[in-house]
């Protein structure tokens, strides 16, 4: 079985979502994120709340675009609602402190490699 994370960002952040998934799908692990995942038309809750329930881990890229997204702060609720891991990945510095429910726990963009490192290390146990 195959390590699923569900990328949330900002439609803002896109080529950063895609270099991230880029990198995440590097490692073995299959990435959905909203771009590629949600067709027009279906109802975009029902389809965030299935597919983060398919999901092993929720990885939230938090920039001064998506700080104050209602759907950033929907994704964070489904994944906490539906006990997933939850990574936020702040890109801005300072910008956690805009988010409550990130706290102290999470990566710095500039530390991904060694994230991604230790996420193949829970692939490869999937």
């Amino acid at each position: 079985m195959s390590y699923r994370v569900f990328i949330s960002h900002s439609l803002k952040d896109v080529e950063l979502a895609r270099d991230l998934a880029r990198r995440l799908m590097e490692a073995g692990v299959i990435v959905f994120r909203d771009e590629e995942s949600f067709q027009p038309g279906v109802d975009l809750r029902s389809k965030i709340m299935n597919t983060i329930g398919k999901s092993d881990e929720v990885i939230v890229l938090l920039t001064d675009h998506s700080a104050d997204s209602p759907w950033i702060r929907y994704e964070m609720g489904m994944a906490d609602a539906l006990d997933k891991r939850l990574t936020p990945v702040v890109v801005n510095e300072g910008i956690e402190q805009l988010v409550p429910m990130v706290g102290k726990h999470f990566i710095k963009y500039a530390d991904l490699p060694k994230y991604i490192s230790s996420l193949k290390k829970r692939t490869k146990a999937a």
